[in-house]
């Protein structure tokens, strides 16, 4: 079970780190929030890797 806190606390960590309300969207930076970037592009590598994570950590619940 140690495996499954560690994985909540990273999937807590992501979002509270890159998890941007306004847009719905990961930020790429984890300053983002306070440190806007108007001309920021959209990565969408970053995007499917993020959510990626959190659809293996909803995995990993469901399986347990």
């Amino acid at each position: 079970m140690y495996a499954v806190a560690y994985a909540d606390q990273i999937q807590s960590t992501l979002s509270r780190l890159y998890w941007n309300t306004e847009t719905q969207l990961m930020n790429q930076w984890d300053d983002s929030l306070t440190n806007p970037r108007v001309d920021e592009n959209y990565y969408y590598w970053w995007q499917a890797h993020a959510v990626d994570v959190c659809l293996d950590g909803l995995g990993m619940a469901v399986s347990l």
